[in-house]
């Protein structure tokens, strides 16, 4: 174990990964322009291979970092433990919990929004990028099937207790066409008014739109090729036993243990203009029969176990009815870069302080 561990720690190993590090920083960074924020960092620095030119395989972000947290610890392990020594300890531990803070935030955190019309509340999240396939009962609107398309793209048959759906195609993003000529007498609903052809991924990933084209065998009545995508303004529906149910694409659900309601929503602007000076939202979070009042702000979020939610912004709907939009955001990582960030300073310092005498020692010696 003694021989593995001073193999890991070896400083060769630790440097020349922290220069294929610095590439993939400078890499993302100068991708970022033309693929946008959310793809540099999916294929730089959250992925486990990046595949240089399209077939050269190499490590991503996440085991070049594994490399790095594994040689500090390893150098931790097999060090001398003494008082000489105890700044550089200090400052090892210290990069470790920064290190660990990132993969925990990396992995756990979400980010998404909650979108609430003026009367009514709600008690889930949206997540900015990742979708899900769903389907509700659309009398009681109770969800009776989820796919998180984030954790599996290529599946080709989702089997759920009302029907099988074949997926024949899935798009990333997508742009709609209008159906002309002859239509084929196995296409159903939506599909026959509109068909879709697979778009370049826009920079703004939240911009892109997921279509799916599907096909439901063995449901006599339903039988045929349905085509959805997310958001879609007429929800798809699906009857079987006399009980109809909807079918959508969606943007991945988060559902809180508590749950918002918006009473008012109130927009400042500058005199003599429609632009908005400031807003605000003022809610009522109700959480296991306690209810309170609470208003956010554009410089006031509020927090509640975990969760931080920040006015992001708004719009009025068809109805003319104001709806707030709140950034939402849960990290339980957050409080790493702080705790690792004091630690490295105080590891600097004793380090510093250390090397006084025989600074002294040496110049007293000249």
């Amino acid at each position: 174990m003694n021989k593995v561990l001073k193999f890991l720690a070896r400083p060769d190993i630790f440097f020349y990964t922290l220069i294929w590090l610095m590439f993939l920083l400078v890499m993302g960074t100068v991708t970022q322009k033309t693929i946008g924020l959310y793809q540099a960092q999916e294929r730089f620095f959250s992925s486990n291979i990046l595949w240089l030119f399209g077939v050269l395989p190499t490590p991503g972000g996440m085991p070049t970092m594994a490399i790095v947290f594994i040689g500090l610890t390893s150098k931790l392990l097999i060090e001398e433990w003494n008082i000489r020594k105890l700044g550089t300890i200090t400052v090892h531990i210290g990069a470790m919990l920064l290190l660990l803070g990132g993969f925990i935030t990396g992995i756990y955190s979400q980010e998404g929004n909650m979108v609430i019309k003026e009367g009514d509340s709600a008690g889930f999240i949206s997540d900015y990028y990742d979708v899900e396939f769903a389907i509700s009962n659309a009398e009681t609107g109770k969800e009776i099937f989820i796919h998180d398309f984030s954790k599996d793209k290529a599946i080709k048959l989702i089997k759920t207790d009302i029907a099988e759906f074949k997926i024949i195609q899935y798009f990333d993003n997508c742009s709609l066409l209008k159906r002309t000529g002859e239509i084929d007498e196995n296409l159903r609903a939506m599909a026959t008014i509109f068909s879709f052809q697979k778009a370049p991924l826009d920079k703004q990933a939240e911009n892109n739109t997921v279509c799916i084209q599907y096909r439901i065998e063995g449901e006599e009545d339903n039988d045929g090729i349905y085509q959805i995508f997310e958001d879609m303004p007429i929800i798809q529906t699906f009857t079987k036993n006399d009980i109809k149910y909807h079918i959508e694409i969606r943007k991945k659900r988060t559902y809180l243990p508590f749950a918002i309601e918006l009473i008012d929503f109130e927009k400042q602007s500058y005199g003599g203009i429609n632009m908005a000076k400031s807003y605000s939202s003022d809610v009522i979070l109700k959480d296991n029969g306690i209810e309170w009042k609470s208003l956010i702000s554009m410089n006031e979020p509020l927090r509640y176990k975990g969760y931080v939610f920040y006015q992001s912004s708004f719009f009025v709907n068809q109805r003319g009815e104001e709806v707030t939009v709140l950034a939402v955001v849960h990290n339980i990582g957050r409080m790493f870069p702080y705790i690792s960030s004091i630690i490295l300073t105080l590891g600097l310092l004793i380090h510093i302080l250390q090397s006084v005498p025989a600074m002294i020692r040496r110049r007293n010696a000249k």
